[in-house]
């Protein structure tokens, strides 16, 4: 991470993604029970939301997401994970219930922390995409295994889910065209999806919280017309990564 006055130059394909703070959380509320009356409040600052699009079967919906660069996988609550109809079965149980396997459940994970642990459904999703302000909706997808989502209940009513790290940096692949010395274990790896990200916060009393840019590398920036819409197909190891250019009518 590098800390800069200005925002450096694109380094591949750029786009914009607004970032909000709409979601407000005060300081008291991080208290510990056991704190003497007058401690001072903890160090404390606004943390960052995006909006992002979920697609499952036949339904999209537009989610609040929280930006956590420190979650290792894309979460997704409860509430909207039934609203998109990822209850396939309808036992309002998601993931493995009474009626069985809902068709888009992958497994389980156990997550905690400190409070200890617990087990919770994964989810594949169709896509998940990012709106930007050129107007192109940069969209994670895999034909065979969809993008998986970890189901987490108990979220605050305004959060749908948090976007992670590993969408954001994952897209390397096995370079096969240039891998020259057949002895190797594996090929080179290609370029991630983004050659750099930036979080601009500098005029957070403007109106406008914050930005994330994100510049797509041309090694996987490729136009693909279809009618009515323009696709930017990506395929990487870790799936496909496509973006849909939105009609303005």
């Amino acid at each position: 991470m590098v800390l800069r006055d200005e925002v450096p130059p694109a380094d591949g394909h750029r786009y914009t993604v607004p970032l909000n703070n709409d979601l407000r959380f005060q300081a008291e509320e991080g208290r510990p029970n056991f704190e003497l009356p007058g401690s001072p409040l903890p160090t404390w600052a606004d943390v960052p939301f995006l909006t992002a699009q979920c697609h499952y079967d036949e339904t999209w919906m537009e989610a609040n997401f929280l930006l956590d660069t420190g979650a290792g996988a894309p979460i997704l609550s409860e509430k909207m994970a039934m609203q998109l109809g990822l209850d396939s079965n309808g036992d309002g149980v998601l993931g493995r219930g009474p009626a069985g396997e809902d068709d888009g459940y992958a497994g389980d994970a156990e997550v905690g922390g400190l409070g200890g642990s617990v087990v919770v459904p994964i989810m594949s999703l169709s896509s998940l995409a990012l709106p930007t302000e050129e107007g192109v909706d940069l969209r994670w997808t895999d034909p065979d295994w969809g993008i998986q989502v970890v189901i987490v209940s108990g979220l605050p009513e305004e959060i749908d889910g948090a976007m992670s790290i590993d969408l954001l940096t994952s897209g390397i692949k096995a370079d096969y065209e240039n891998w020259g010395d057949l002895s190797d274990p594996l090929p080179p790896l290609g370029e991630p999806y983004f050659r750099k990200i930036h979080l601009d916060f500098r005029d957070p009393d403007t109106g406008h919280y914050g930005t994330m840019y994100l510049d797509v590398s041309p090694l996987h920036h490729e136009i693909i017309p279809e009618p009515s819409t323009v696709l930017m197909l990506i395929v990487a190891a870790a799936g496909t990564f496509i973006s849909r250019k939105r009609r303005h009518i």
